[in-house]
């Protein structure tokens, strides 16, 4: 990507000299840094807005260039600050402090937040409108309209863009159908007790029969039913 074709993504304020540097770096990205070249060139096309914010062309490469470093098996703070920031490491080191803590700082900086946040946001909250701007130009080529107004698209073309956007905004199919079917789990569970007391019930009469008990006093049921009144 040379730097006219890079400025036009960038805001107007951006001059040509500055959008030529930056698309170098683009370039050597991956040698310098161990980034995938190409993904860091999308990433940096998807946060252009963040210069329109008020962080410089270069602020952005760098945060972009931190973030994705940390991103690196076993990568640390503070190698990745040395790797970025080389000069400011022997400016740090020559005042004999510690470039640690400034790595700590950087990472917490407000432009490498931001970025950050916007990478845990999904693509597809990101770019909605473009999905919206999608379905309108697939409308548009169903009714026959190209993006030249003096061409009609084919009948072929219109088509299958209505097949493409009727099948994007149909509803969604919800085909399961849950049922609860049988006794409730309190009914369930007084069942389950009252199996258990005629099994104890049983087990004592067939031990009171095997002891020689006399099978009327075994089976009889002693039911008493208060009538509310007191003796």
């Amino acid at each position: 990507m040379t730097g006219k074709e890079l400025k036009q993504y960038l805001p107007k304020n951006v001059s040509l000299k500055a959008a030529t540097e930056v698309a170098k770096e683009l370039d050597e990205v991956e040698d310098k840094y161990g980034i995938d070249g190409e993904v860091f060139k999308e990433q940096f096309l998807s946060y252009t807005h963040l210069i329109k914010a008020g962080a410089g062309v270069k602020k952005l490469t760098n945060a972009l260039k931190w973030v994705m470093m940390m991103q690196i098996p076993d990568m640390t703070q503070a190698r990745a600050y040395r790797i970025l920031f080389p000069e400011k490491v022997k400016e740090i080191e020559a005042r004999g402090q510690q470039y640690t803590s400034f790595a700590a700082m950087y990472n917490q900086s407000k432009l490498v937040t931001e970025i950050t946040k916007l990478q845990i946001i999904p693509t597809n909250v990101i770019y909605r409108p473009l999905f919206h701007q999608g379905i309108k130009k697939l409308v548009d080529l169903s009714n026959g309209l190209s993006a030249d107004p003096n061409v009609k698209v084919s009948p072929t073309v219109q088509l299958e863009a209505t097949k493409a956007y009727v099948d994007l905004v149909k509803p969604l199919e919800d085909n399961s159908i849950e049922l609860k079917i049988g006794m409730s789990d309190e009914a369930m569970q007084a069942q389950n007790n009252l199996a258990e007391q005629l099994r104890a019930m049983a087990a004592t009469q067939r031990a009171q029969l095997e002891a020689g008990s006399d099978i009327e006093d075994v089976q009889m049921i002693n039911i008493k039913v208060s009538d509310g009144s007191r003796d």
